[in-house]
């Protein structure tokens, strides 16, 4: 098989771009857009929600003013968004948005990925089932719960992609770890 010549400038050993696409990318904005819509349509909208972070963060005791739902909202938007950054800088070189293995890959099993092989999907999940809660939209959560077979489907692809390339070392990582949530799943 030819090596593609961008590839090798880009020290690209393997992507799965297509599938990458196709079943995860294209769906996922299209669920996440829909959520955003259904959000403001069903619930009480995200549109002061950056407003209302900065005001529990700049001042914790505003925690008292807001109701139940928008703090655990944002509350779980933080958690998970801190998930997804820790996950990311846990990877340093290795990570990246699309589904690919470089050329000086190295399987990451420190961290965060000792307790579950996907802290960044992780992390998405939770951000995306937070702005629902937030925004009490019970329309929006279910745009959210189209999202979850996707970010399975993409944890699936990046799972094949890792096998092919660390092979038996992979394998070993698989089966010491869980895939989403420590020690159950």
């Amino acid at each position: 098989m030819k090596e593609n010549p961008l590839m090798k400038r880009l020290g690209i050993a393997r992507i799965a771009l297509k599938k990458d696409l196709i079943c995860f990318f294209i769906p996922w904005v299209a669920a996440m857009l829909l959520e955003f819509i259904l959000c403001g349509v069903d619930g009480t909208g995200l549109s002061d929600f950056w407003r209302n972070l900065w005001a529990l963060i700049s001042d914790p005791r505003n925690v008292v003013s807001f109701p139940v739902r928008r703090t655990m909202g944002t509350l779980l938007f933080v958690i998970g968004l801190t998930t997804m950054i820790v996950g990311q800088l846990t990877l340093q070189r290795n990570y990246s948005g699309l589904v690919l293995i470089r050329k000086d890959h190295r399987l990451i099993t420190h961290g965060v990925y000792r307790f579950i092989r996907n802290p960044i999907y992780l992390g998405a999940i939770i951000v995306f089932t937070s702005l629902p809660i937030y925004a009490d939209s019970r329309y929006g959560m279910l745009a959210m719960f189209l999202m979850l077979p996707l970010f399975l489907m993409r944890i699936k692809l990046e799972e094949e992609l890792l096998t092919q390339y660390f092979g038996r070392e992979y394998e070993v990582y698989y089966e010491q770890t869980k895939r989403l949530i420590p020690f159950l799943f």
